[in-house]
C-alpha cells in the first residue's frame, strides 16, 4: 500500500467516527447543551470552580452569563436572575428573588427638611439610586452579583440580601 493509501485510509477512519458523532458534537457548539466542553466554557466565560455544582446547575449559570448582554431595566435584571434559575417574586417558590428600587426618597423642597433629611450619604445602600435584592442565597452567589453589578447602571449601588 502507497503512502497516500494509507494516509487516506487514516482520513477515511477519522472521518468515519466523527461522522458518527455529528449530532453529539454540534450539541457542544452551544452552551445550554454542552457537556464534555462545559469546562472549557465556564473557563472562557470566568466561571471556573463550579465543580461542586450539578451538570444543570452549571449549564444554566453559563446561559446566563453569556446571554446578559446589557440592559438597565428591572425586568432585564429579573431576566438575568431567572436564567440562574431564581423565581420571580412575588413567588415564594425557593429559590426567589425580588428586585426592589427608589429605597430612599431624594431631598425636595417644601418636602423635605434641612438638617433632618439626608441628601446623601456616603454609605453605599443609603443614596437614592440604591436597589436591593432579596431572596434565596442571593448573598452568598456570586455570579448573581457578578452579573448585576457588572450590567446595572453606572450611577446606583445593589445591596443583596438573604430573605
Amino acid at each position: 500500500m502507497s503512502n497516500l493509501a494509507e494516509l487516506m485510509t487514516v482520513f477515511g477512519e477519522e472521518l468515519a467516527r466523527v461522522t458518527t458523532r455529528v449530532g453529539e458534537l454540534l450539541e457542544e457548539f452551544f452552551p445550554n447543551t454542552a457537556t464534555e466542553t462545559l469546562s472549557e466554557w465556564e473557563s472562557a466565560w470566568g466561571l471556573d470552580d463550579w465543580s461542586a455544582h450539578t451538570q444543570a446547575e452549571r449549564r444554566a449559570r453559563l446561559v446566563a452569563k453569556v446571554g446578559a448582554r446589557g440592559g438597565q431595566s428591572i425586568d432585564y435584571f429579573y431576566t438575568i436572575a431567572e436564567n440562574l434559575g431564581y423565581n420571580r417574586a412575588p413567588s415564594t417558590t425557593d429559590p426567589h428573588i425580588e428586585i426592589i428600587e427608589d429605597l430612599y426618597d431624594p431631598f425636595r423642597a417644601d418636602v423635605s427638611q434641612a438638617d433632618i433629611d439626608a441628601v446623601y450619604d456616603q454609605d453605599p445602600g443609603t443614596s437614592i439610586f440604591t436597589w436591593k435584592v432579596a431572596g434565596t442565597d442571593v448573598e452568598t452567589d456570586t455570579v448573581l452579583q457578578e452579573l448585576f453589578n457588572l450590567y446595572k447602571p453606572a450611577h446606583t449601588d445593589i445591596v443583596f440580601e438573604n430573605a
